[in-house]
């Protein structure tokens, strides 16, 4: 089963990974920053970014 949602993650679109991320807090941006490459890109969209509230 754990394939399965590997899998899922590897279709899923930038966009939406960006969407997603972009609800974690800066910690945890951080994180998945770290995971992969294509995570990395997507987590550096400026979608991810344009709401954070640093204080």
């Amino acid at each position: 089963m754990s394939n399965v949602i590997e899998d899922l993650w590897n279709y899923m679109p930038e966009e939406i990974m960006a969407s997603v991320f972009s609800f974690l807090s800066v910690r945890d941006r951080y994180m998945v920053l770290h995971v992969c490459k294509r995570w990395a890109a997507a987590v550096a969209s400026s979608t991810v970014w344009s709401f954070t509230e640093l204080w």
